[in-house]
């Protein structure tokens, strides 16, 4: 969680600085940028990447935008809606796929994301979060060296250790 705040925050700054670049005489108070920043930052929707960004500009390659209504919608996992921003049209565009009656609430998915993501994004978890996960990228050296020491230690294994690097690297590769 920390690592994901701490990302957060670099956000925050490195958009702050930019902003000031792009509008040196604006003076725009750190605690207002904040409050906007996050304002924006909960409700706004994720375009993706640009495909050839141009050099020059400011701030990341990242394209998001405000969707007016859009975070009128609430979250559920198993919402079963099709969310993509057309190019051709500049219009973001939801597709429900099941039939609604009149008065009935309609959710989309916020994306497959744990409690931590949810929180840092969004401002709530999930009390049952399908999505939740256990990291544990700081025990794997542990494990691995403890299952290569159990593995040399044994007189006939269908496992090398040179198997065991094998194995983490194509999960590291993985993500």
């Amino acid at each position: 969680m920390q690592a994901i705040i701490a990302d957060q925050y670099a956000r925050l700054v490195e958009d702050w600085r930019c902003a000031k670049l792009a509008s040196p005489d604006i003076l725009l108070e750190w605690r207002v940028f904040v409050w906007a920043w996050l304002a924006v930052s909960t409700r706004c929707i994720n375009l993706g990447r640009r495909e050839n960004a141009r050099k020059g500009l400011v701030g990341t390659a990242d394209r998001v935008a405000l969707a007016p209504f859009l975070d009128f919608l609430n979250h559920n996992e198993t919402a079963q809606v099709t969310v993509r921003f057309d190019e051709l049209k500049r219009k973001f565009v939801i597709r429900t796929h099941i039939a609604y009656r009149k008065g009935q609430e309609v959710f989309i998915s916020y994306g497959p994301h744990d409690n931590r993501r949810m929180l840092v994004d969004y401002g709530f978890v999930l009390a049952a979060n399908p999505y939740r996960f256990l990291e544990l990228d700081s025990q794997v050296d542990d494990w691995v060296g403890a299952a290569k020491q159990t593995v040399a230690g044994r007189k006939q294994s269908t496992v090398s250790p040179a198997d065991l690097d094998q194995m983490v690297e194509l999960l590291r590769s993985h993500g």
